[in-house]
């Protein structure tokens, strides 16, 4: 503001930016959030982390967001690339677009007419990909607090892959501000990798020391007093207080004091109605011009002031004198958020709305993109204008064509908002925000699809709306409502339309089978039609297959398994249905019989959502992948794409994923002996209390009864475990390869036994728990050998085993361990050596001990699993081997799914930061997992890696 004044007691920020700067230079982005209530100086800051920034070598990108534009889909995140991009040559443009993917070219390229919505996951993924091949670049952002949703995304997105990127990522902003993303900013905050400097009030002794540096002339000791107290130690406050001095408005004396209090917080506003009050119309004009426009260059500024452009120039110069404008190359804009607010403050509702309408317009003829106008025809009051409506029907468009579905809503329910109830275009646009809504707000969607679904007359595109309504209706709860709507749709699907009719009786059927109770016989009689029909192949066949095979898996009929095979044949639901629940119901099904079919599905599914996917897609698959890592005993990968799936959760607002991420890290993260940490994660789920005794509440109950035995809370675990049975069992659900709730109860029931025995021996009441126990493995034992998994079965024979004792329990364990060997099932496999090389030790068989606890070692490290690992060591010890530490399986053999593709693709050359964009993890997961292949094969660098490997089995 006036003059330049050098920074006031703000220099361990400035000392945070330096090294965040130096970091980025040596390949470690940082995230750095000034955070700050307005006039303490975030601005100021910014400037200088802009200098920072550039000495350090660092290719500089601004934006800042405005209350204007916090609707335009991914404004912030153009503000930063688009000027970089427009500078470069074309075919150099063209290169890093084209390695960045399609995704990224969409938001920046116009939008092509007829243009489909892309996906908001691949636009998310392709950002990074432009941000991680910019080499070393600063990111900086102001008034963060107004960015749009769509960019906030984009950065907390960015924020876990910045380690291993030449990123300084700085960014100011206000909190609790009204109109804010609060639930994106707590996110972004809240990670570990944000390093938020909060900016602290001037002291009294700095407020002192910055009045006499605006105030050479002097002022007297109880005005100075005065001000400090009036400004609460607020440099913008202080420095507008000054500027009243200056303006000779206030003479700095002891008698003027008392004045000062009442001026302070409303400073700036004052001032600001004074120079305009002084000031000639023109200037006036000019001003409330740039205060609609949010900023924009001279001539658009002149046009909407209705003055020449030479007037106009004279005006802003006026303004910029006063300390109100400032112009940055062509672009003029206020010097200060405040300064914007209380300039459009003094416009009349009607002023405003007519300057928007005019801004709106403006805009238009000059051939600027639909959204750019669409921002000010939200800030009018609707109307019927055909004209406007049309532009924000075209702004929805391009919004979702650049993969920014909240914008494209915003956009779309303005146009409700200005339609006739009877016009014709009125369904067309319901049903359109009612498609969009499903991908951001659930609510909206029903909302919109069921006023669409009244108007709609077509008997085909009737039933295609109520399918989607029904789905956000399943998701939101409203279950009645779901099954109600599908029934009414399926007599209005036309009779040669066979794929929709499939397709609104797999919904019907899977919201029978995971969210009701009832009748089972009748259930039963009801399914056992719907699996007699012959299979269809068409998306809607598929889909039934999908249900048929969720409801039979979950069950334990092994039909179920080709049932499901042939529902993801082809990949036709990836492209059709990804994050449908019957398809992440299939995964998880056909994953429990210990399938590599499903795996590569859901590889092909990620690639798949790379390009075109969306975030709730990625949820899904990142979930089902991570779940099915756990059960081979690929904890890392595991934890790595159950973190990423919680962290997209949140990132989208994905409420009916919780139970499911949460549940399976919970797991992950208890076999990685981390059991707090795994507690967190369900608590993170957000579960009610009570669990519902309806619903798909299994997992987090089996998952929770897990935690809870790993804190020695046997009682609780048993409660919780035999709830999780319940639940499966109001669906006729049952089989233990999906919740091994039973065996998880029996090991908590025999802890509790073992207890009281010890302080009570002989007791009736730890018999009756033994035998309890006893009862519940034995009966998982043979619903597992009827579904006939290794992981399942090996598991029941484990605990069957353990519980026995003797040598009943010593052959239940060798059956164990023969039914594991060679299966995927890897950690239920080192989990049985284990067991059976503990028991031959205590029973003095120390050789055969030794060989099983040798293998079990190094399957464990091999798994990622230091708990067992550490047991099966100390085992060893006590059976008189002398195990190495460091103890590893070793060759190609000996890696994981996840190490073996970060090698084959290390093997062709790629980056560590190019592996990590193609697998969707962060550049730090990828060095871990190198470091880790190059011990297993013995080798020093990526050069040997290629003679080292064997041919990968498995697609890249």
């Amino acid at each position: 503001m006036v003059g330049q004044v050098r920074l006031w007691e703000r220099e361990d920020h400035l000392a945070s930016l330096a090294d965040a700067a130096r970091s980025a230079r040596a390949g470690q982005g940082r995230l750095v959030l000034i955070s700050g209530s307005a006039g303490l100086g975030k601005t100021s800051v910014l400037a200088q982390a802009r200098q920072i920034a550039a000495s350090a070598g660092l290719r500089v990108l601004t934006a800042r967001g405005t209350e204007l534009e916090r609707d335009f889909g991914f404004g912030v995140a153009r503000q930063l690339f688009e000027p970089w991009l427009a500078g470069m040559p074309a075919g150099e443009r063209a290169a890093l677009l084209s390695d960045a993917g399609p995704a990224a070219e969409a938001v920046f390229g116009p939008a092509r007419p007829g243009q489909g919505a892309v996906g908001d996951f691949a636009v998310l993924h392709g950002l990074y990909g432009l941000a991680a091949r910019g080499g070393s670049l600063a990111l900086l952002c102001d008034d963060l607090h107004w960015a749009d949703e769509s960019s906030l995304r984009f950065l907390a997105y960015l924020l876990p892959r910045l380690d291993g990127l030449g990123l300084m990522v700085v960014a100011a902003m206000r909190p609790g501000e009204a109109g804010a993303a609060t639930r994106l900013l707590d996110l972004i905050t809240a990670d570990d990798g944000c390093q938020v400097r909060r900016l602290a009030p001037l002291t009294g002794t700095a407020s002192a020391e910055l009045l006499h540096e605006l105030l050479p002339d002097g002022c007297e000791d109880d005005f100075v007093a005065a001000c400090q107290t009036a400004a609460a130690g607020n440099p913008l406050l202080l420095r507008e207080l000054a500027c009243t001095v200056r303006t000779g408005d206030l003479a700095p004396t002891n008698a003027n004091a008392p004045r000062v209090a009442g001026l302070g917080a409303d400073a700036v506003g004052r001032r600001i109605a004074l120079w305009l009050d002084r000031l000639p119309k023109a200037d006036a004009a000019v001003a409330g011009a740039v205060a609609t426009l949010g900023g924009a260059p001279i001539g658009m500024v002149s046009r909407l002031a209705r003055l020449p452009e030479a007037e106009a120039a004279d005006a802003i110069a006026d303004l910029v004198t006063a300390d109100i404008l400032r112009v940055d190359g062509v672009r003029v804009e206020f010097v200060h958020p405040l300064v914007q607010a209380a300039v459009y403050d003094r416009l009349s509702v009607t002023e405003r709305a007519d300057r928007h309408r005019c801004a709106a317009g403006l805009l238009a003829t000059a051939g600027a993109p639909a959204e750019q106008a669409a921002v000010h025809l939200l800030r009018i009051p609707p109307g019927g204008d055909r004209t406007a409506i049309a532009t924000l029907r075209r702004a929805a468009d391009d919004a979702q064509a650049r993969g920014a579905p909240q914008a494209a809503l915003s956009y779309l329910q303005r146009c409700l908002a200005a339609l006739d109830e009877n016009d014709v275009r009125r369904v067309e646009v319901l049903t359109t925000a009612g498609m969009v809504a499903a991908h951001v707000d659930q609510s909206a969607a029903v909302t919109h699809l069921a006023d669409a679904l009244e108007l709609t007359t077509d008997p085909h595109d009737r039933a295609e709306v109520a399918y989607a309504l029904s789905l956000a209706s399943s998701l939101l709860g409203r279950i009645d409502e779901a099954l109600n709507v599908l029934e009414r749709a399926r007599e209005w699907v036309p009779a040669e339309d066979e794929e929709l009719r499939r397709r609104l009786l797999a919904s019907s059927t899977l919201i029978k089978s995971i969210f009701t109770g009832g009748d089972r016989n009748a259930a039963d009689r009801e399914f056992q039609e719907i699996r007699a029909l012959t299979p269809h192949d068409s998306a809607g066949g598929r889909m039934l297959d999908c249900v048929i095979a969720t409801r039979d898996g979950m069950a334990g009929d092994p039909a179920a398994i080709q049932r499901g095979l042939r529902g993801l044949a082809d990949d036709v639901l990836i492209h059709q249905a990804v994050g449908w629940p019957a398809l992440n119901g299939a995964w998880g099904v056909l994953l429990g019989a210990d399938l590599d079919d499903p795996m590569a599905s859901l590889d092909r599914a990620l690639e798949h959502g790379r390009a075109n996917g969306s975030t709730f897609a990625l949820a899904a698959v990142l979930t089902y992948r991570g779940l099915g890592r756990l059960w081979r005993g690929q904890l890392p990968g595991a934890e790595t794409d159950l973190r990423e799936a919680v962290r997209v959760i949140d990132l989208a607002g994905i409420d009916s994923g919780r139970p499911f991420a949460g549940a399976f890290l919970a797991l992950t993260l208890l076999e990685r002996q981390l059991p707090d940490q795994a507690a967190a994660a369900l608590e993170w789920v957000g579960a009610p209390d009570p669990v519902p005794p309806v619903g798909p509440w299994y997992f987090y109950l089996d998952a929770l009864a897990a935690v809870r035995q790993a804190q020695h809370r046997y009682e609780e675990s048993a409660v919780l475990a035999t709830a999780a049975g319940d639940n499966l069992a109001v669906h006729g659900f049952g089989n233990p390869a999906c919740v091994p709730w039973r065996t998880r109860a029996a090991e908590s029931l025999h802890a509790q036994s073992l207890h009281a025995q010890s302080l009570h021996a002989q007791s009736p009441h730890a018999r009756g728990r033994a035998e309890q126990a006893r009862a519940l493995a034995a009966e998982e034992l043979e619903l597992a050998r009827r579904w006939g998994a290794p992981r399942a079965l090996g598991r029941a024979l484990r605990v069957l085993g353990l519980l026995t004792g003797g040598e009943r329990g010593h052959e239940l364990l060798r059956e164990s361990v023969e039914v594991l060997r060679g299966s995927p099932a890897r950690l239920e496999y080192a989990h049985s050596l284990h067991h059976l090389g503990a028991a031959l030790r205590r029973a003095g068989t120390l050789t055969a001990a030794r060989v099983h606890l040798t293998e079990a070692l190094d399957l464990a490290v091999a798994c990622g699993a230091p708990g067992l690992a550490q047991t099966a060591r100390n085992e060893l010890l006590a059976a008189g081997a002398r195990p190495r530490r460091g103890r590893l399986l070793s060759g190609p053999q000996a890696l994981t799914n996840a190490e073996q593709r970060v090698a084959a693709l290390a093997a062709t050359g790629l980056s560590n930061r190019d592996i990590a964009q193609r697998l969707f993890v962060i550049p730090k997961t990828v060095e871990v997992h190198l470091t880790s292949v190059y011990r297993k094969l013995g080798v020093s660098n990526r050069a040997g890696l290629s003679q080292a490997l064997e041919p990968a089995p498995w697609p890249l």
